[in-house]
């Protein structure tokens, strides 16, 4: 029988329990957060498929890196005092009712 995206399980015959299938989902979207955090955080510096294809402990580390530089630029940007707000995009104004 199939279980994880209709992959057979490797463990053996049995199937699956609802706990290991939850742990391997939660897995895979972890891994996925983190590529696409580094690769939307990084400005462009690393694209998807080169963070998928690195080594667990190298995106470790330049996720680190990439916090560590975030923090200290909004530290700068803190103590220069220019307080840069953040576009943010328009909110619908939910009174008003579509035309008929």
């Amino acid at each position: 029988m199939r279980t994880f995206f209709g992959l057979p399980n490797i463990q053996g015959n049995r199937e699956l329990t609802e706990k290991e299938s939850s742990a391997i989902m939660m897995s895979k979207r972890n891994l996925y957060k983190e590529i696409f955090n580094l690769s939307y955080y990084s400005k462009g510096a690393f694209n998807w498929e080169i963070v998928y294809n690195m080594p667990i402990w190298v995106r470790s580390l330049n996720i680190k890196f990439l916090n560590d530089a975030r923090e200290a630029e909004n530290k700068q940007a803190t103590a220069s005092g220019s307080g840069k707000t953040i576009a943010r995009p328009p909110t619908l104004n939910k009174s008003v009712s579509r035309p008929k």
